[in-house]
């Protein structure tokens, strides 16, 4: 970090600062140091008890590094090259007495660098850190305890800028890093019930040589023939069948058609809408949180009425799901009369889809690491779930495996609507000869699925619904809950077939509009009704959010209940408003642009968790949260996810789904031939 300079190592010992010790901790990786950390830096309270309990006892020290960078740093006593016990012993005998000046002359004196199991090229460089510290302002770009840690501020990420500048200028070829330092709240609170660690998160610049950089430059250079290709097929304007199918201005044109049939059920599109803006809110909320400075924003917000509806809110999935499984009944109920019409239905949705997912996973696998770099942007979990899960992402069939086998952490939404749609078009070709029998089968199913739920739930006594809640949850119980309760298919089967209910009925009725007294008198209860179910399921979960405590069967109930429940209040406004009802909501949920935006919605959805994380993580310092910024980063994802999209859908889905279905094929001829 500072100029390269032959002075020995001893002469710089006098001069280095506090700075030092920190990078000591994780450059020597030995538990002497650790001690020396717990005494000495300035982490508070909690870190200056668990010194005083760590020096009791070293080999016992209870706070342990994961490093986040891609090369490992440790000492072993097993091979020759470890520091001689005689060293270690002197060292513990220096801490013992505090000697910080004696301490740092025995670590350098010893000449640690040569002890770290890594390549001669890495060895070198911790050797220059090691010796030219006479220059303390080299050490600037050390983390170091920052404002604000009663509210959660644990990021020590020192500066970024200046370590890249070193490397730019030449003066010294290092990497920025992160260091996790993770003790847990159990030895620092013995009352606490929570179970997962403080991460005090310290940034150092550590040489470059000590890691390997993964390229994608296959990746980035196929995606770049594959967008030449269409320019060179729109500039040519070429009426041949391949050419026409890569035509950008076409593609353009028919993604953004506000073209609809005249029979169908268009405040359904505006209901989507709403839906995915209020579910991007929520994910602002919530994914923002490893991110901001001021994590007690979001725990003192757990009170709020308004907030609650940010904090509790999967069952808006629910509500997706069953808006889409209604279109599917709607639209085809009737119309599929054959064996060849399923796998037909199958096929074509299968093309219009499947190519843009198959493109998210395989950005976030490939692509998303390399956006941008800074000291919030580690994605090593995201980037290791995918390389390992990405086949069972894009098979949709990661649900079946766990949530840590989800490449997004929305993919398994995705995987929940193509996991149920094969079943949905069976029951809708059933339901064309044997209407009672398929409504049998559906209800059947959706008792035995809640019942199931409200077994797991209340049997393993989890949390009803993933929400942030006072006293933290314990991590075995959140992960048995997203397992068994929020991926799992046997569990989120309820809302798509109360909407094959509703799909059929709304089908029969079509036209039917409710004038007269009964009707309206029907239309009363049934509003009311839907509204109290629509109510219970957003709110009645305050008490446990603010407590962390509630009634084992009621948790149990409303795990097993909330989402059928919400999706049946929505159907039903849906319902009453496709039959006359709301007249004036029903004018605004009809609008025509929300008709080729419903078409980009689910795509569009995967897009705004990487989004999101872009926001936070490509930011060079951690963000301070108000309930303004959330909203304002909220419609900037909604508008960056569905530009993604529409993206997505102009460039790839649109031609290759021209260039495999022959019959859509022909269509686009059609319309360019009139």
């Amino acid at each position: 970090m500072t100029n390269w300079r032959p002075t020995t190592c001893a002469d710089s010992v006098s001069n280095i600062q506090s700075d030092l010790k920190l990078l000591l901790d994780f450059y020597l990786s030995t538990s002497a140091i650790y001690q020396f950390i717990a005494w000495n830096a300035e982490v508070g309270h909690s870190a200056r008890r668990v010194g005083e309990d760590l020096s009791k006892d070293v080999a016992a020290l209870p706070i342990h590094l994961r490093y986040l960078c891609l090369f490992p740093l440790s000492t072993s006593s097993a091979t020759e090259t470890s520091p001689s016990r005689s060293v270690q012993v002197t060292v513990h005998s220096a801490l013992e007495s505090r000697d910080n000046a004696r301490v740092l002359s025995i670590l350098v004196q010893g000449n640690f660098s040569r002890q770290l199991e890594v390549d001669e090229q890495c060895r070198l460089g911790f050797e220059k850190l090691f010796c030219a510290t006479d220059d303390t302002l080299g050490w600037d770009s050390l983390g170091k305890p920052a404002a604000g840690v009663s509210d959660g501020n644990y990021y020590w990420l020192g500066d970024y800028e200046l370590c890249t500048q070193l490397r730019s200028s030449g003066q010294f070829d290092g990497q920025y890093c992160r260091v996790e330092l993770e003790i847990p709240d159990a030895l620092v609170e013995e009352r606490c019930p929570q179970t997962d660690p403080l991460a005090i998160v310290l940034g150092v610049c550590v040489p470059r040589s000590c890691t390997d950089e993964h390229l994608h430059r296959l990746a980035e250079g196929a995606l770049a023939v594959w967008v030449l290709l269409q320019i060179f097929a729109t500039a040519l304007n070429s009426q041949s069948s391949f050419w026409m199918c890569l035509n950008i201005k076409a593609n353009t044109n028919r993604a953004l058609s506000t073209k609809r049939a005249p029979q169908n059920l268009h405040a359904l599109h505006g209901l989507e809408f709403i839906t995915f803006i209020w579910l991007v809110i929520a994910m602002v909320y919530n994914l923002m949180l490893p991110y901001i400075e001021n994590v007690a924003f979001s725990y003192d917000a757990l009170p709020s009425v308004a907030a609650h509806l940010t904090n509790n809110y999967s069952y808006l999935i629910d509500g997706l799901l069953a808006l889409s499984a209604l279109y599917t009944t709607y639209l085809l109920y009737g119309n599929v009369a054959t064996i060849a019409d399923v796998i037909g239905v199958i096929k074509v949705t299968l093309i219009r889809f499947w190519p843009a997912y198959v493109f998210c996973v395989l950005f976030m696998w490939i692509l998303f690491p390399e956006l941008s770099a800074g000291p919030l942007w580690i994605h090593t979990d995201t980037v290791e779930r995918c390389s390992s899960s990405w086949w069972k992402n894009i098979l949709f069939i990661n649900n079946f495996f766990g949530v840590k086998n989800t490449c997004l952490d929305f993919g398994y939404v995705v995987s929940l609507e193509a996991i149920y749609f094969v079943p949905l078009v069976v029951l809708i070709y059933l339901a064309r000869t044997k209407l009672l029998l398929a409504k049998v089968i559906a209800v059947v199913i959706m008792l035995l699925s809640t019942s199931y739920t409200f077994y797991v739930a209340y049997m393993g006594a989890l949390p009803p619904a993933p929400l942030l809640t006072a006293e933290p949850l314990s991590m075995e119980r959140m992960e048995r809950m997203l397992d068994e309760l929020l991926v799992s298919p046997l569990t989120r089967v309820s809302p798509t077939l109360v909407a094959f209910l509703f799909g059929v009925c709304m089908w029969n009725e079509d036209g039917l509009i409710y004038r007269n007294i009964f009707g309206k008198v029907f239309t009363v209860l049934l509003s009311l009704l839907a509204t109290t179910a629509g109510l219970f399921v957003a709110f009645s979960l305050l008490p446990f959010a603010t407590s962390s405590v509630g009634h084992p069967l009621f948790l149990a109930f409303y795990a097993a209940f909330h989402r059928p429940l919400w999706a049946g209040s929505l159907l039903t406004f849906l319902y009453l408003s496709h039959h006359g009802s709301f007249a004036w909501i029903h004018a605004i949920l009809t609008w025509r642009i929300f008709s080729p935006l419903s078409k980009l919605t689910w795509i569009a959805i995967v897009f705004v968790e990487p989004i999101v994380l872009f926001f936070f993580s490509a930011l060079h310092r951690p963000s301070y949260a108000t309930n303004w910024s959330t909203i304002y980063a909220a419609v900037s994802a909604s508008t960056m996810a569905y530009l993604a999209a529409l993206a997505v859908d102009i460039f790839l889905t649109r031609p290759i789904r021209c260039l495999l279905d022959r019959e859509q094929l022909h269509r686009y001829k059609s319309a360019a031939s009139g």
